[in-house]
């Protein structure tokens, strides 16, 4: 979901219409409830939108550090319970 996301941001910046557009419709029709969608339904609540984004940055820069310090078993279960929330939470999305 997130990477449909950066799409839309991508086609905005770009100019591309048509495509930003799709992508708007696919979040708002096929994940109603995820946090892209309202975001683009509400754009008010874009700083706190910001806020969410942003942290998932900081918390992927401080695990790539880790990654780099070979702490590789830190790694792998910060991304195994990253990636069982993200599953989760797109099933959540799509089926409440």
């Amino acid at each position: 979901i997130a990477s449909l996301y950066e799409l839309y941001l991508i086609y905005d910046t770009e100019g591309n219409l048509k495509e930003k557009n799709q992508i708007k419709e696919n979040l708002i029709k096929n994940y109603p409830n995820s946090e892209y969608a309202k975001l683009l339904l509400d754009p008010f609540s874009k700083k706190d939108q910001e806020k969410i984004i942003l942290k998932e940055q900081e918390e992927y820069t401080k695990l790539f550090e880790n990654y780099k310090k070979k702490e590789y078993r830190h790694v792998i279960d910060v991304t195994e319970e990253k990636l069982i929330d993200t599953l989760k939470n797109i099933w959540l999305q799509k089926n409440h």
